[in-house]
C-alpha cells in the first residue's frame, strides 16, 4: 500500500526516478504519470533512466530544442523534430526526449531527431553544411544530423537513403561552380545536366541527373570541361562527328591508374581528326585539385560512325590507289593512241612529198623498222621452254 501512495503522490519525472526509484517505477510520457515496471506495455511513450549515472534530469518536460540540446542536457537528450504526442490534441510537435533508449525513439520518433545540433530548422543545403554536426539528405530534401550512422535510431524507413552530403548540387547555378562541387570522379556527387546546345542547364545529384530525360548531356569530367562543345554537345557517336573537328571516342584504356580509381567514362566525344583526339589525357579538376588521367585509345570514329578511323583510312587509301591507277592506265592508253595517230599522219604527209621511187624506197625502210622494232620487243620477253 506505501509503494502505491508513493507512486500516484509523484507527479514529476524527476520525482518518479528519484535515487533508486528508476529500479520498480518509470515516468509514462504520454500521460503523464509515474507508473510501475509492471504496467510499462501500457505506456507508449515512457522515460527510464538513473538519474545519477545516466542523465542528472529528465529530457521529456523540456519543451524547447534550444533547452534539449543546452549544455546541461545535450550529453543525455535529443530533439524529435516530428512527434506525435496525444497530450497535444493530436498535433504533430517536437520532443525531447532521452538518447538512451532508442527502442523509445525508434518507436515515437518519426524522423531523424537532432543531436547537439538543431539540424531540422535548416531548410536549404547550403546553410545546413556550414554547421559541421549536420549534413544534407538529397532524397529526403531535409537536413540532418551527420552522426547517425553510429547510433540505433532513427527507424529505418526514416533513415536517409542513398547518403548524405554537404554538397549541395541543387544551389548551383552554373556548370562551373556545379562541377567543382562533383565530388571524386569515380563517384560524381554533383553533375552538370545540360538541357540545351547553348549549354543552359542545371546540377543535380548524379543519380538524378542520370535518371533525368531532359538532360541532353551530363557533365562527369569536372570544370575544365564546361566549355568544351565536343564533349557536352556530342551525347553519342552520331552527334559527336556532325561537328567540326570533333571525333568519337568508341573505346579508351586509362594508363599507370589503380584499377578502383579509374574514372568510369569509357566513351565520350573530343576534340580531335584523322590522327586521333588533340589531347589524350582527361584534366579533372575539382574542389581545387586537378588529376590528370592520361589514357590510350584503342578505337574512334571520324567522320562515319559505320567504321573505325583505322578501317576507314585503309579504305580511302585504297580508293586513291585505285583512282591513281585509273588515271595512269587512262594516260598511257591515250599518249599511245595519239603517238600512232601521228606517226599515221606523218607518214601520209611524207608519201604525198615524195616521188614514186622514193615512196618505194621509204616503204621498204618502214618494212625494215617494223620488223627491227618487233624483234627488239620480242627479245625483252623472257621466254622458256
Amino acid at each position: 500500500m506505501n509503494l502505491i501512495i508513493r507512486i500516484t503522490q509523484q507527479t514529476s519525472c524527476e520525482e518518479c526516478l528519484v535515487g533508486q526509484n528508476f529500479k520498480i517505477q518509470f515516468w509514462c510520457v504520454t500521460n503523464l504519470q509515474c507508473m510501475s515496471l509492471s504496467d510499462k506495455d501500457k505506456c507508449s511513450n515512457k522515460e527510464l533512466h538513473n538519474l545519477i549515472l545516466n542523465a542528472t534530469k529528465c529530457c521529456s518536460p523540456i519543451q524547447t530544442e534550444n533547452q534539449c540540446l543546452a549544455m546541461d542536457s545535450v550529453s543525455f537528450c535529443l530533439w524529435c523534430p516530428t512527434h506525435y504526442s496525444p497530450n497535444t490534441n493530436g498535433e504533430v510537435v517536437g520532443q525531447c526526449m532521452y538518447s538512451g533508449d532508442y527502442i523509445n525513439i525508434n518507436n515515437n520518433c518519426q524522423t531523424n531527431p537532432d543531436i547537439s545540433s538543431q539540424c531540422s530548422i535548416y531548410s536549404d543545403c547550403p546553410t545546413c553544411s556550414e554547421d559541421v554536426v549536420c549534413s544534407w539528405c538529397p532524397s529526403m530534401g531535409r537536413c540532418v544530423t551527420a552522426i547517425l550512422d553510429d547510433m540505433e535510431y532513427p527507424n529505418d524507413k526514416y533513415k536517409c537513403k542513398g547518403g548524405r552530403t554537404k554538397i549541395c548540387c541543387d544551389s548551383y547555378r552554373d556548370c562551373s561552380t556545379c562541377s567543382y562541387n562533383s565530388g571524386q570522379i569515380t563517384t560524381p556527387i554533383c553533375s552538370w545536366c545540360q538541357t540545351t546546345p547553348q549549354g543552359e542547364g542545371k546540377c543535380l545529384t548524379h543519380e538524378k541527373a542520370v535518371a533525368d530525360v531532359t538532360c541532353v548531356a551530363i557533365n562527369d569530367l569536372g570544370k575544365n570541361y564546361c566549355n568544351e562543345k565536343c564533349y557536352l554537345n556530342g551525347n553519342d557517336c552520331k552527334s559527336c562527328i556532325s561537328q567540326s573537328g570533333c571525333i568519337w571516342l568508341d573505346e579508351i584504356e586509362y594508363i599507370d591508374i589503380q584499377e578502383d580509381l579509374k574514372p568510369k567514362i569509357k566513351q565520350f566525344c573530343a576534340v580531335g581528326g584523322s590522327k586521333g583526339p588533340k589531347n589524350c589525357e582527361i584534366s579533372y579538376d575539382a574542389q581545387g585539385m586537378e588529376t590528370p588521367y592520361p589514357f590510350k585509345v584503342i578505337n574512334y570514329n571520324y567522320l562515319t560512325c559505320g567504321m573505325y578511323a583505322k578501317a576507314l583510312k585503309i579504305l580511302i587509301i585504297s580508293l586513291i590507289c585505285s583512282v591513281l591507277a585509273v588515271i595512269l592506265i587512262t594516260y598511257v592508253t591515250v599518249f599511245t593512241y595519239k603517238k600512232v595517230k601521228y606517226n599515221k599522219l606523218l607518214k601520209e604527209a611524207a608519201k604525198r612529198q615524195i616521188s614514186e621511187d622514193d615512196k618505194k624506197l621509204l616503204q621498204q625502210k618502214q618494212e625494215e623498222f617494223d620488223i627491227e622494232d618487233y624483234m627488239i620487243t620480242i627479245q625483252a620477253i623472257p621466254w622458256s621452254d
